[in-house]
């Protein structure tokens, strides 16, 4: 179990001891039941002790957990949360420089550093924002003409943009 704990990351880790005290407290709790009911206290402070300590150990875990999640730096354009230190490739927002893609190390004034970049959470997305976007062909757009455009017969939208992507994919690489 040890070896499991040591490959999780910060949260995870915290998690799993929130679960692993969470089923201490139960058992305890249920300890404790009959010698409240029986009005025996003096045996059940000694359970109950242990459950305060507990419960106490528990919120503090999930104040760190609540620290640990809310301490991201930059939200990425494809919507995942970035922490210090993490990495980001970004595109420059630009059309002529669109296709440059630059892999980053997240600082807490990285927005400021690279203010006419946009940060990407992998490579594939940065790629992809490119393909979209990129000034020689805009898939987007073309779709969105050809859609309007078309009130006769049904075009596949999805296979459209697959064929212009693949075009634009041709001019970049």
């Amino acid at each position: 179990m040890e070896k499991e704990i040591k490959k999780l990351i910060v949260n995870e880790k915290i998690n799993f001891l929130i679960e692993f005290y969470e089923k201490e407290r139960q058992k305890l709790i249920t300890i404790i039941k009959p010698y409240l009911q029986k009005q025996e206290y003096s045996i059940a402070k000694e359970y109950q002790d242990k459950l305060n300590s507990i419960n106490e150990f528990i919120g503090q875990l999930k104040i760190i957990t609540f620290e640990e999640e809310n301490r991201f730096v930059l939200t990425t354009f494809d919507g995942v949360s970035k922490f210090i230190d993490d990495k980001v490739f970004s595109v420059e927002n630009s059309p002529s420089l669109i296709d440059t893609i630059m892999c980053l190390t997240v600082s807490d004034n990285i927005t400021e550093l690279y203010p006419r970049r946009i940060f990407f959470s992998t490579l594939e997305k940065a790629e992809e924002y490119i393909v979209l976007n990129k000034s020689c062909l805009s898939i987007r757009e073309i779709a969105i003409i050809i859609g309007e455009c078309n009130n006769t017969t049904y075009i596949d939208l999805d296979i459209l943009t697959k064929k212009l992507k693949n075009i634009v994919e041709s001019k970049i690489n």
